[in-house]
């Protein structure tokens, strides 16, 4: 499974499938293994290497020749080398009945899908051995045209997807914005960091770069020497990235214009993020680490988006060694209510406590934006935290927990337990249940 994803066209599964073939051999040895391996190859059916869709286990006959894509060896931007026996499937269910309703495959690997709401747009990166650098490969296809293939593009660099990364790349209509990164051979600066705009060619079938950063008339570089790309979020025409060494610079960059993206402010503080929240147009949240290496959540002000500042830090964990957050790599574990005037958002907080009879400890952390309306007296607030806690014996904290915020009541749910308090009183909580 790579992703799943729910939109107006319905439910949508992406995996990609390595078939085997019985008796063939991979690392052929002498001539007949690969005369073996030859016949074997010719006698193959699209049967013996696609994978099956079923249907309240019905075979469908959803995937074939037809519906099949994969690179023109022959185009100008194609990889030298077609490297990966995969298939990548996307199957669509319509969420109302469990139908399956559309497919298709592409015959290389993929290593993420990002949707939009009119588009499914396939990354592949891919190395070339010829010049010992990254590229990543985009094909797009509509979705509201039932998939329909729309056009392919190539940058420079890696978009590596998963995590919080996925947040490298924004569709905004017909534009596509990303954020790649190209590791170098030079000890003194070890990163390129590029923004590129691809622009959908309806008539080419291709998605043309229109925008890119830095450029000839733009040459500053996106971070400082050896400093490595965390944070990433897309807001609108505005784009916020942080890169860090041993600061955090915080860039603000406009894309009102695609074809002329630009840097327009910089903010550098300690530590770094590596989770972007945008509370509103003129707060944004940020989540990591800070100098010494604890969770960290700070709150910017970009109302003047040439000059973003920090309206304060709030620290986590104070009390516990090793401590580190979820939330800052899987959204999931990001929970956050919009209020009037104070927002609240909950986190996972694990880490270790000598005193603590099992040592390590899960908590939910329960936090506050407060007076957001007004982006120069914001401020964060520690609204305290629901422990994992009253375990039967040889019961242990889970690491995966999930937290809802229902009006006053907070739900954590540690593995297959939940706790549950009332906002204002967070330490009164109840459970497990």
């Amino acid at each position: 499974l790579i992703t799943s994803r729910k939109t107006a066209a319905g439910v949508h599964i992406v995996s990609r499938h390595s078939p085997s073939i019985d008796g063939f051999v991979y690392y052929p040895s002498s001539e007949q293994d690969k005369a073996n391996n030859d016949a074997l190859l010719q006698n193959l059916s699209w049967e013996d290497l696609l994978p099956e869709v079923l249907e309240n286990d019905v075979p469908l006959a959803l995937l074939n020749a037809d519906s099949c894509y994969s690179i023109d060896a022959d185009h100008p931007l194609a990889p030298r080398q077609l490297g990966y026996p995969t298939v990548t499937t996307v199957v669509t269910i319509n969420p109302n009945t469990g139908a399956v309703t559309d497919g298709l495959c592409y015959l290389e690997y993929s290593d993420g899908a990002y949707f939009s709401g009119e588009a499914l747009h396939l990354t592949q990166t891919d190395y070339d051995q010829d010049s010992q650098r990254h590229r990543t490969y985009v094909h797009r296809f509509d979705l509201s045209a039932g998939m329909t293939y729309a056009g392919s593009g190539r940058v420079d660099g890696a978009l590596f997807l998963g995590g919080q990364s996925d947040f490298r790349i924004s569709a905004a209509g017909d534009n596509l914005r990303l954020v790649t990164t190209q590791r170098t051979s030079d000890s003194s600066d070890s990163f390129d960091h590029s923004l590129y705009v691809l622009q959908v060619d309806a008539t080419d079938k291709q998605l043309n770069t229109v925008g890119q950063l830095p450029n000839s008339e733009r040459p500053d570089e996106i971070g400082k020497p050896n400093e490595d790309l965390y944070g990433v979020r897309f807001v609108g025409n505005r784009a916020y990235l942080v890169t860090f060494e041993r600061t955090d610079p915080l860039y603000t960059i406009d894309l009102a214009d695609p074809t002329d993206p630009y840097i327009v402010g910089e903010l550098e503080v300690t530590g770094f993020s590596n989770f972007l929240h945008p509370v509103s147009d003129d707060l944004l949240l940020g989540l990591g680490r800070s100098a010494d290496n604890r969770v960290k959540l700070e709150l910017f002000d970009v109302s003047d988006f040439a000059a973003p500042v920090s309206r304060g830090v709030l620290t986590l964990g104070a009390d516990l060694s090793w401590a580190y957050t979820a939330a800052e790599y899987d959204r999931h574990a990001f929970s956050y209510l919009v209020g009037d005037a104070t927002d609240r958002l909950a986190i996972p907080l694990s880490g270790y406590v000598s005193t603590d009879a099992n040592g390590w400890v899960e908590r939910l952390q329960l936090i506050e934006v407060r007076d957001k309306a007004e982006a120069d007296g914001a401020a964060l607030m520690d609204a305290g935290y629901l422990s994992v806690q009253g375990l039967g014996p040889n019961e242990y904290p889970d690491g995966l927990s999930r937290s809802v915020l229902a009006g006053e009541a907070v739900f954590y749910i540690n593995g297959t337990n939940v706790f549950s308090a009332f906002w204002n009183d967070p330490f009164n909580q109840t459970g497990p249940h």
